[in-house]
């Protein structure tokens, strides 16, 4: 008895079927040739700094820059185009004698800024055999000279734990005054904001947080003008003092915290997008300068004590007991 073989059962499924794979195209010599002479016109691919550093950029030229070139009668911009090495070492010699500052690491920002400017002005990098020239003069003749500074500043990280200690400061023990109401409720938001979101450059245009100004009937919140940065920052500092946090407590050390967190659950393409970094290296300077594990735990192969470390690793550490 034959046995007829039935087709595939009609449905309203569509039949998967392998895909033709297309050849690779091939190009001549001269496909890569053609477009050399427009590359070389190119240029100097100049980095997409953000707009802090843009104005940080703008900021070095006027306020430092143009008064040493006032002062040794040069124009800036031909000196910055034309500069050698001595010529930058001179620079940094004059912010040594113009300035009480005696901190290695600021004489280091400042020939940071000069390599910014002279890469905008003279559309090219400053030369690296140059550059490790003058970080060796830094570290050598000039730092033993001036007797400088060769310690950094710690950068303190918060936990949660300290969030909510000075949450609950503010709400339940702060006796600090503000202008009005709004003002205190603004405070407490945007802790958790600097805690859970990275700032964005058009919330200026929606002022949710408002600054406090003075009117005929006394000061109130005003209806449209946007927080000041240092009115918020006066605020955050006065409640980590009266919370008896030794440490200044600025956004910063919030955001190293919600970094830190972060660091170690998520990825590091959701590190950056949390933290709103274009380049992974920037987040090298958010690292808790403090160590996260119990290195002699981990090498003689017992528990480790990770809530003691997280207390003696973060800001709650310096806490005033009196307060």
């Amino acid at each position: 008895m034959s046995v007829q073989r039935r087709g595939p059962a009609k449905s309203g499924c569509r039949t998967i079927q392998q895909r033709k794979l297309q050849p690779k195209p091939k190009f001549s010599a001269k496909h890569y040739q053609k477009p050399r002479e427009g590359l070389k016109r190119i240029g100097i691919v100049k980095s997409n700094h953000s707009p802090s550093t843009k104005i940080m950029e703008d900021t070095a030229y006027k306020l430092t820059l143009s008064r040493y070139c006032k002062n040794i009668e040069a124009d800036p911009i031909p000196l910055i185009k034309s500069a050698l090495k001595q010529d930058v070492i001179l620079f940094l010699r004059w912010n040594l004698d113009d300035s009480r500052s005696r901190k290695r690491t600021s004489i280091r920002q400042k020939f940071k800024h000069w390599r910014q400017l002279y890469r905008k002005y003279a559309n090219q990098n400053w030369p690296d055999a140059w550059r490790e020239e003058v970080n060796n003069y830094i570290n050598g003749p000039l730092t033993e000279e001036y007797n400088l500074d060769i310690t950094t500043n710690e950068k303190p990280v918060i936990k949660v734990e300290d969030v909510f200690l000075a949450l609950h400061h503010h709400w339940v023990r702060d006796t600090s005054t503000f202008p009005d109401g709004r003002q205190l409720l603004q405070l407490a938001f945007l802790i958790l904001i600097c805690a859970y979101t990275a700032w964005k450059k058009s919330w200026e245009d929606k002022p949710i947080f408002r600054q406090a100004v003075p009117t005929p009937d006394g000061i109130r919140t005003s209806d449209n003008e946007p927080l000041r940065y240092h009115t918020f920052l006066y605020y955050i500092q006065r409640l980590g003092f009266m919370a008896g946090m030794m440490k200044i407590l600025n956004p910063y050390n919030i955001r190293r915290g919600s970094g830190e967190v972060v660091d170690a659950v998520a990825t590091q393409a959701l590190l950056q997008q949390v933290m709103g970094h274009l380049d992974a290296g920037v987040f090298q300077a958010y690292i808790n300068e403090r160590v996260q594990c119990d290195v002699q735990a981990a090498f003689v192969g017992r528990p480790s004590t990770d809530t003691l470390f997280k207390s003696m690793t973060h800001m709650s550490r310096d806490i005033d007991p009196r307060q």
